[in-house]
């Protein structure tokens, strides 16, 4: 699909839960191949509920709680963990590897 998408050369790629229902094989190839769309010009609007999804490719991001934007800019400063905490009341650890986030809730959260 993503490969059909990227035929007609867009210049905006909307892509909502496109690794929803993979195994962790298939969604690691498939965000290889997301974070490979850096070499084009193409703005993509990625949509996800799995924090660890945010590849390289994405600059900034948007949490949304309640319908509502409740933080959003550049990704080092919208996802730490007391904005984590305050936009969804749950204490968390955030570690960064390569640009890319990780998340574990923290213990007795």
């Amino acid at each position: 699909m993503l490969a059909r998408s990227l035929m007609a050369e867009p210049k905006l790629l909307i892509m909502d839960e496109p690794c929803a229902g993979l195994d962790l094989y298939e969604r690691e190839k498939m965000l290889a191949e997301i974070d490979r769309l850096r070499q084009r010009n193409i703005t993509v609007v990625y949509v996800t509920h799995h924090v660890e999804e945010i590849v390289p490719l994405f600059t900034h991001v948007a949490l949304i709680r309640d319908g509502r934007i409740a933080a959003a800019g550049p990704k080092h400063e919208v996802l730490t963990q007391d904005t984590i905490k305050h936009t969804y009341d749950v204490p968390v650890d955030i570690q960064w590897d390569n640009g890319r986030p990780w998340i574990r809730v923290r213990s007795g959260g």
